[in-house]
């Protein structure tokens, strides 16, 4: 049995760096029934920041089974994975990677997800600005044949483009 001082009640947020990469990272409430109008008000905030994230992590750990969300996780992340009730817990298995927080295990690798899931390798590397949208990438003149200027000489637009994911 979970505590309830242990669970999030309401959503919070905060920019946090991923060695480099500036995210907005939300740790929400979990999807409950509550007689708690605070609480049922924040379960819908998260269940509409989970609908429009780029990218999902849903957590488990020893005594906190996964949650049924309305969307399929992008990561499944068994917490609390020094703890002893861990090696014996059911959960664990389902999980695509362990962390500890307390002993600082498994958190590089974490972040390396995340960052390779929103930014490729490939983009980071690239020193050219990143276009997170087709819209920020300048369409080439045409030139009077019909093709795009630096076509002849064999120049290509190499715009770093973070895909749609």
């Amino acid at each position: 049995d979970v505590c309830s001082s242990d669970l999030t009640r309401d959503a919070v947020s905060a920019r946090i760096d991923l060695a480099g990469l500036v995210v907005e990272w939300f740790d929400l409430p979990g999807v409950r029934e509550t007689d708690d109008a605070d609480e049922r008000t924040a379960i819908e905030l998260s269940q509409s920041l989970i609908r429009d994230a780029d990218f999902v992590i849903s957590l488990a750990a020893p005594g906190l089974p996964w949650l049924e969300l309305e969307r399929t996780p992008d990561l499944l992340v068994y917490a609390k994975s020094d703890e002893s009730a861990a090696a014996t817990c059911g959960h664990r298995a389902k999980a695509d990677l362990e962390v500890s927080a307390k002993a600082g295990d498994g958190l590089d690798a974490l972040r390396e997800r995340i960052r390779e899931r929103l930014v490729p390798a490939a983009d980071r590397e690239c020193e050219r600005p990143w276009a997170f949208d087709p819209m920020l990438v300048p369409a080439a003149p045409k030139a009077a044949d019909g093709a795009a200027d630096g076509a002849a000489d064999g120049a290509a637009d190499d715009t770093p483009r973070v895909s749609d994911r």
